[in-house]
């Protein structure tokens, strides 16, 4: 038996496959308590727990997706769902250890607050033909319940 006491919902392996993320369906742990789903971090082939987070479903409503934003980004992974979006990084520069650190996306005042079903990272690689400078942009983009696809910088 694994860490989730309850259904894996979602995973994803990071792009060099050494780690995986995963998503448990919610749980309670007694009658008075809130519901929460636990995102979990694994070196996949140690194995190893590395990291877990409980996000509270009664304030952000369901995790929908998690997903590992590429070896480029300096974001580690992102979930989002029914009402959050959050960024995950290790503050850790050295990557000797694991010390994740979690921040909550912002809707502007232009993007009515909805349901976040999907999110995906991407590193753009833009080279200049005169002087081959290399231009990097990273990108994450989450699919809305409203069919938007947005923009996080």
């Amino acid at each position: 038996r694994g860490l989730h006491r309850s259904a894996v919902l979602y995973l994803d392996f990071s792009g060099c496959g050494s780690r995986l993320v995963t998503v448990g369906a919610p749980v309670s742990n007694c009658v008075d308590a809130t519901a929460s789903q636990l995102v979990a971090i694994y070196a996949w082939e140690k194995p190893q727990l590395l990291f877990t987070a409980a996000l509270d479903v009664t304030l952000g409503g369901l995790v929908l997706d998690s997903r590992f934003l590429g070896s480029g980004h300096p974001l580690d992974f992102a979930v989002c769902g029914q009402r959050q979006l959050y960024f995950f990084w290790n503050e850790d520069t050295q990557k000797n250890q694991v010390r994740y650190r979690q921040e909550a996306g912002l809707f502007c005042n232009r993007v009515c607050a909805q349901p976040l079903l999907c999110v995906v990272g991407l590193e753009i690689v833009k080279i200049d033909t005169n002087t081959t400078n290399r231009k990097i942009r990273n990108v994450i983009v989450t699919g809305t319940a409203s069919g938007h696809l947005l923009e996080w910088e």
